[in-house]
């Protein structure tokens, strides 16, 4: 049977713009580049699977780091500030990814591509952490804030088309969906110092949750 109006109080309008924006960066940085990446590869002459292998780091990180940087935002420093962080410097590893384009590189590159990969899949995990530690109903108000995820990788797919598919060319013919997604990773690595105080909720001591 559906459940009946929340007795929870309203989300405060604010926090839902600063949460919806936060969600709306944290996929148009994906989406900005990892679609066309693949065959923005071969373009470049890479082999079939040498860019398998890099495109391959990102599910790669996502095992490595998520557990990780999940303890240390539990116990250690503010979820906001470790997205910030880890946004920041991932704009740089995707400026470094950008112009790094000689076969020849494929160790570097690929290094790249495992760092960029260890800093950003733990912000998947952070951006949802901090929305549910700020919405007073998560089944009523997350949705609508997590829609915006959704919205932030269409308007990027959408936005390297129209600027860097032009003259016959797609967007993958270029590095510029990598400099837009570093671009907007710097974005979002400065706006998540302004969202809410989201502190640790774990003691230093506690066991690390296997």
């Amino acid at each position: 049977a559906p459940s009946g109006p929340s007795s929870a109080p309203p989300l405060d309008p604010v926090v839902r713009g600063q949460l919806s924006v936060m969600m709306f960066l944290q996929f148009a940085v994906w989406g900005s580049w990892f679609v066309v990446f693949f065959p923005y590869l071969l373009g470049l002459k890479f082999t079939g699977e040498q860019a398998g292998t890099l495109m391959g780091n990102m599910a790669l990180g996502a095992i490595v780091s998520t557990l990780v940087t999940g303890y240390v935002a539990d116990r250690f420093i503010n979820s906001e500030w470790l997205m910030g962080l880890c946004h920041l410097l991932g704009a740089g590893f995707l400026y470094l990814i950008a112009t790094t384009q000689d076969p020849g590189q494929f160790n570097t590159l690929f290094a790249l591509t495992f760092g960029y990969a260890i800093l950003y899949n733990p912000t998947l995990v952070l951006a949802n952490s901090i929305t549910f530690r700020h919405v007073p109903d998560g089944q009523r108000d997350f949705p609508g804030i997590r829609v915006m995820g959704t919205l932030g990788w269409i308007a990027a797919g959408f936005a390297i088309d129209f600027v860097f598919a032009q003259d016959g060319k797609t967007a993958a013919d270029s590095n510029g969906p990598l400099l837009l997604a570093a671009g907007l990773s710097a974005v979002l690595g400065g706006f998540s110092f302004l969202l809410p105080k989201t502190p640790p909720t774990a003691k230093a001591g506690d066991a690390i949750p296997f």
